[in-house]
């Protein structure tokens, strides 16, 4: 899901995403993703930092507390080095400076990193719970 207000990024960023063979649902703001989300959770997000109503950083929070297991990368063409920290504390996968996706087929390579480390991450939480219930106590 891509989620921008801007509409040339947006028709932009979903164009080269559906060339590099991934399915793009967008929404051109956080409120329009939230209703989405209530039908399906995509495989990742990407959402524009700031938007009208909810920034991209509201809307990860909200996101990390409906979908934990989210995967959230932000995008900004004002990136501040404090909320890179914070958005990467709270969850997102990564913080990327819209000017560092140019040529935008870089947006692609992002992607795909990013939902390597998303498949990293659940199958470590999905290792971490088998090996926890292996070693815990039995009362017979």
């Amino acid at each position: 899901m891509l989620v921008e207000d801007d509409p040339s990024h947006r028709e932009l960023y979903g164009a080269v995403l559906e060339r590099a063979g991934y399915t793009v649902t967008r929404a051109s703001n956080a409120d329009e993703a939230l209703r989405a989300l209530d039908t399906k959770l995509p495989d990742l997000i990407l959402t524009d930092v700031i938007m009208p109503t909810m920034s991209g950083m509201s809307l990860l929070r909200e996101l990390m507390n409906l979908h934990p297991g989210a995967g959230v990368i932000l995008l900004t063409s004002q990136p501040q080095l404090a909320d890179a920290v914070e958005a990467i504390k709270i969850g997102a996968l990564d913080y990327l400076d819209k000017s560092s996706l140019l040529p935008p087929t870089r947006l692609a390579e992002r992607v795909a990193v990013a939902l390597q480390k998303r498949e990293r991450k659940q199958n470590s939480r999905i290792s971490g719970f088998h090996g926890a219930q292996a070693t815990g106590y039995c009362n017979t």
